[in-house]
């Protein structure tokens, strides 16, 4: 059985969108090596700003899980990105940051893309990507297998999506 709480605050204008959250969950029951069952309580906490400056949306966002359990170290990541219209076709990238307390465990990684519209529903995509990896961090992209920690995946997508 999972448990949670959490509150989200949001605010929205024409222009502006702020978004803050809470939530703690706790982890399905295990049993421990006395036979008794626990449960591990994560904290997540989460602000977000996106900001519409006419030619260029901006956003940025801190995401936190504090998983409240002996040597696990919290994770701290920040994204930022950004989107901009190119004639009736629009142009993205975002940059991501993951810290993880503890040495060498941290990673990065960038995707830039582009949409290309036919219809106000329907375009085409490319989206290329990659996640730089510090030694002991393992983080993928797009569920790309790494044959090691510190390996650095690369992805470029192409796609169509129309929205109904």
């Amino acid at each position: 059985m999972i448990r949670g709480e959490g509150m989200r605050v949001d605010y929205w204008s024409p222009t502006v969108v702020l978004l803050g959250g809470y939530n703690r969950y706790w982890s399905d029951p295990f049993e421990t090596h006395d036979s008794s069952h626990f449960q591990v309580r994560n904290d997540y906490y989460f602000v977000s700003g996106m900001y519409d400056f006419g030619p260029l949306s901006a956003s940025l966002t801190w995401q936190q899980q504090d998983v409240k359990a002996a040597g696990v170290p919290q994770l701290n990541v920040i994204t930022a990105g950004a989107m901009m219209p190119v004639g009736k076709d629009l142009a993205r990238a975002v940059l991501v940051s993951r810290q993880v307390q503890g040495s060498n465990n941290d990673a990065w990684g960038v995707m830039v893309g582009y949409d290309h519209f036919f219809t106000p529903q329907t375009a085409i995509y490319v989206r290329a990507g990659l996640v730089v990896n510090e030694p002991n961090a393992g983080q993928t992209l797009a569920a790309i297998p790494l044959a090691d920690r510190g390996d650095t995946p690369q992805d470029l997508a192409v796609g169509v999506y129309h929205h109904f």
